[in-house]
């Protein structure tokens, strides 16, 4: 037996990986929703291996603590091969889904664990296929921005447990690049050392220290490696505390998370307020089925109490840094508890492999687990139309949560690119109405007052955004461009430097500098601003087009062709 199983461990993973990832296949059909746009769509396309590296030395959201550089570098990739095309985005978070059910089956394969290869295959489906998972792969970014961390958290517990620590340490690495709350792991790996569930754990007494001492000692460095090089990327941008105004709130999360899991929406509910989630019916659904399970553990004598507690730490670490202890832009949301929901399925898989002792229970059980696999897809499989546009994924979050201010803000964006101006003012009113305070809502909305000729009013949104942002680049960049359309360069050329301060790299910013610019006379400036524009996002006619129009100016006719044909190099200093 002990010669089969290595065989048959990876072959049981594949299978899994290879259901969740089929599972997953109809989502090919959607588009982006989103924060796909920012984190995305409006990204230029790498040309190379430096342009991806660059992440590594950037925040993943500007003015938000996050350092994400693995999950980027990962959607950026794939933009450099195949650009804008949302099916293939999909596909690679189909293909993670699945490498995440396959980490999760070999870590519930951990033998301290006591789950059979059968259950532990249930098991990690129902982890993979469960509702709470759609939020973490159905939406391009934020979901992966959830998948791919989750991925390593799970491989790197799975390596500690079996005492490949060199490679636990290597997989925490690349699990705390793609997101922060990754910094829980040591505390899992503590976890099972002090219970006992890990390989070659010494024992828990004063004269092991030095052991304990070299067990630990990668898993430090890469943390303090960690520390310092997101310090150094971020800067002054630092979490803030959250737990000093509200010291009950990751009850709060920590219920929401069991609820969620224990009996989850059969609909989407994106970010729902505690009014949506908290009902008493609800809330006793999952207090019923939680019970059930303590039960069906009691009388199977399984898990063992050392692996239930490692279960019930599992669920409270993987939560806590989403669970309103530090200040968050949502205070709740599904994707909080994907990887916590694990400890469920679990529980119930040792459970049912300590009870299964005949052939006829185990065929019992497993017929069970089949049909709860099955019903868990079919409902993730019915949410996947809510991710097929922005429309939709606004329509269903307003069902849901009718105050929502994104949902009117992402609607307000969908009536734009139409040419619903009108609508897209009263949205965005809409959604200032329960946002005052978000400078982004702001300039989105003088955008859509100045594409209706009103020009005023439009203008004072921005100033109400940099009273809020000093530093908006996007505020910045539209309050210069309004200046610029009303003759006044200087004034507009200042707003496009300070746009360009607090966001280098935005091709926008670049292309209405120059434009002003040459209005001014100051052509070899503008040159230079305009030729980083269309460096910076290659396929902006409107860039390419303001170039062109100023070497044709200048008497370099052949440069500006070049220019439009898709050369803009041509003619460089």
């Amino acid at each position: 037996m002990t010669l089969v199983r290595p065989v048959r461990e990876p072959i049981a993973a594949a299978g899994v990986a290879l259901l969740v990832a089929c599972a997953y296949l109809p989502s090919l059909r959607n588009g982006f929703v989103y924060d796909d746009h920012e984190v995305i769509v409006v990204q230029p396309r790498p040309a190379g291996v430096a342009d991806l590296a660059r992440v590594f030395g950037e925040p993943h959201f500007r003015g938000l603590p996050y350092y994400r550089p693995i999950v980027r570098a990962s959607l950026l990739a794939q933009k450099a091969v195949h650009g804008d095309a949302p099916a293939l985005f999909h596909l690679g978070n189909a293909v993670l889904a699945g490498a995440a059910a396959a980490a999760a089956y070999l870590l519930l394969r951990a033998p301290a664990l006591a789950i059979s290869a059968p259950f532990a295959f249930a098991a990690a489906a129902c982890f993979a296929l469960h509702p709470v998972a759609s939020s973490a792969v159905l939406p391009i970014a934020s979901g992966r921005e959830t998948l791919m961390p989750a991925l390593f958290a799970l491989a790197s517990t799975a390596a500690w447990l079996r005492a490949r620590r060199g490679l636990a340490a290597l997989l925490f690495a690349a699990a705390l690049g793609s997101k922060e709350q990754s910094a829980v792991l040591p505390f899992l790996f503590v976890a099972a050392d002090a219970l006992g569930l890990a390989r070659e754990a010494p024992p828990l007494r004063l004269r092991a220290a030095r052991a304990w001492t070299r067990r630990y000692a990668a898993v430090v460095a890469v943390a303090l490696a960690y520390v310092a090089v997101r310090g150094s990327v971020l800067g002054g941008t630092a979490v803030e505390w959250a737990i000093d105004e509200a010291p009950l709130a990751p009850l709060g999360s920590l219920l929401f998370g069991a609820q969620v899991a224990l009996a989850p929406f059969a609909q989407l509910h994106y970010e729902p307020d505690p009014s949506v989630w908290a009902s008493p019916v609800r809330v006793a659904a999952a207090a019923a089925a939680l019970a059930a399970l303590a039960v069906f553990a009691v009388r199977s004598g399984a898990p063992s109490p050392r692996a239930a507690l490692f279960w019930i730490v599992w669920f409270v670490a993987t939560q806590l840094p989403t669970a309103n202890v530090f200040r968050q832009e949502a205070p709740f949301d599904e994707r909080y508890a994907f990887l916590a929901l694990l400890a469920f399925p679990a529980v119930a898989a040792a459970s049912a492999s300590a009870a299964a002792t005949s052939p006829a229970r185990r065929r019992a059980a497993l017929a069970v687990a089949t049909a709860l696999a099955v019903l868990l897809a079919a409902t993730t499989l019915g949410r996947m139309p809510s991710f097929r546009d922005d429309a939709a994924f606004a329509a269903q979050w307003l069902r849901t949560n009718p105050r929502a201010p994104e949902a009117h803000h992402l609607l307000a964006v969908v009536a734009m690119q139409e040419g619903r101006l009108d609508d897209a003012v009263t949205h965005h009113r809409d959604a200032l109405a329960g946002a005052s305070g978000s400078p982004d809502l702001h300039v989105n909305l003088a955008v859509a007052l100045a594409e209706t000729g009103r020009s005023d009013e439009a203008r004072r949104e921005l100033e109400r955004a940099l009273a809020l942002d000093p530093g908006h680049p996007e505020a910045h960049s539209a309050l210069g461009a309004l200046l610029a359309r009303s003759g006044r360069l200087e004034a507009a050329v200042e707003h496009h430097r300070a746009a360009l301060r607090a966001a280098p790299r935005m091709a926008a910013a670049h292309n209405n500098l120059g434009s002003a610019l040459a209005r001014l006379g100051r052509r070899q400036e503008a040159e230079a601003a305009l030729r980083e524009a269309v460096r910076l996002a290659p396929g902006a006619a409107d860039a390419r087009a303001n170039l062109a129009l100023l070497l044709r100016e200048t008497g370099r006719r052949e440069e500006a062709e070049a220019v439009l044909r898709g050369s803009p190099r041509s003619g460089d200093p």
